[in-house]
């Protein structure tokens, strides 16, 4: 391999892992100049579940060869994964998982490890993949916060700070080349965020194993009911400025996950309009957790092209369209049609 084919390699992997993406994110007008895109498939609603067509996906990756080119980082849960090699065995998972992300230089966020997947994940490792990020899932925010008054709350969170951190410390002995950090919906559920994340940190960076990133979850309708589109440039402020973490959000809808594929594609494509400029984070991650979306890639049938890697192509399209934009000259921006970026029309429910 000759040197420039080394430094291009290299080049690559820092782009997609986000690392050269957070060199150029600030701005004066303190909004990105480029924002990254993360991927998982869905778990059907199901612990360590994948979609049906998950297979033939990576058997046939030209059916989303196009969004793979915009993606930086595939995620994947820890317990889907086991799963994925217990079904389809690790010979499968070697020759065709590990080998296409292997070879598009694409790395691996391992979304909720635990213990009895660590082979899984070493696996991984051992056949050429780079496990960037491993995410604890939901350990501050799991409870039902609109039984509590805020005192409860806070109690609550820092119960839980005390014994997530043991796990950090696990984590960053296990895999000390990822790094490591939560996912957490306190502002989702309007439970103030600010502090905790402050203590997490603190007491992660004391015990050796320091935060390095927050994944919000932060589904569209939460947003739009709670949280609050301008509350996204303090939530921004808070985890990337005040704290000096990478800042990923979730791109997700719990109404459309639920209804249909369709639906689910229409509140997507919604968020990627509203979702504001200056608070774009260092990443977003497509998600589903609910029924919808059936299949990750096109199907026959009238809901068979609402598909997750769709979905994921046209957000990642038209948001990266917005932020190139963004950092357009005014004069540039006076010379740009209308129709340059055109965002896909959501199709009628």
């Amino acid at each position: 391999m000759t040197n420039h084919q080394v430094t291009q390699k290299y080049l690559n992997l820092l782009l997609r892992t986000g690392i050269i993406g957070m060199l150029l994110i600030a701005t004066p007008a303190g909004f990105a100049i480029e924002t990254a895109f993360w991927y998982e498939d869905n778990n059907m609603r199901k612990a360590g579940g994948y979609p049906d067509d998950f297979k033939e996906m990576f058997e046939n990756p030209d059916s989303w060869e196009q969004m793979r080119r915009k993606l930086s980082v595939y995620c994947i849960r820890g317990n889907t994964l086991k799963n994925v090699i217990n079904d389809l065995g690790e010979e499968w998972v070697i020759r065709h998982f590990c080998g296409l992300l292997k070879k598009e230089n694409i790395p691996v966020a391992i979304d909720n490890p635990s213990l009895d997947r660590i082979p899984s994940i070493k696996l991984l490792e051992q056949n050429g993949l780079v496990i960037s990020h491993l995410a604890l899932q939901s350990v501050l925010s799991k409870f039902k916060a609109r039984s509590m008054t805020p005192e409860q709350q806070i109690q609550e969170i820092r119960k839980r700070i005390e014994t997530t951190v043991p796990k950090l410390v696990w984590l960053r002995k296990t895999f000390p080349q990822s790094k490591i950090g939560i996912i957490d919906a306190l502002p989702a559920k309007g439970v103030s965020y600010a502090d905790p994340y402050a203590d997490l940190l603190a007491k992660s960076r004391s015990a050796g194993a320091p935060i390095q990133f927050i994944h919000v979850d932060a589904p569209y309708s939460a947003i739009e009911k709670t949280l609050g589109w301008k509350k996204l440039h303090q939530l921004k402020k808070t985890i990337s400025r005040d704290l000096d973490l990478e800042f990923g959000i979730i791109v997700t809808d719990n109404i459309g996950g639920m209804e249909s594929n369709k639906a689910f594609y229409n509140q997507v494509v919604r968020m990627s309009r509203k979702y504001p400029e200056a608070a774009y984070p260092d990443y977003f991650i497509l998600m589903s957790w609910y029924h919808h979306p059936k299949y990750a890639v096109r199907q026959a049938g009238p809901q068979g092209e609402y598909t997750m890697t769709r979905t994921a192509l046209d957000f990642f399209t038209f948001t990266s369209n917005r932020a190139k934009k963004s950092q357009m000259p005014k004069s540039t921006l006076n010379q740009t049609h209308s129709g340059d970026l055109k965002c896909p029309k959501p199709p009628s429910n």
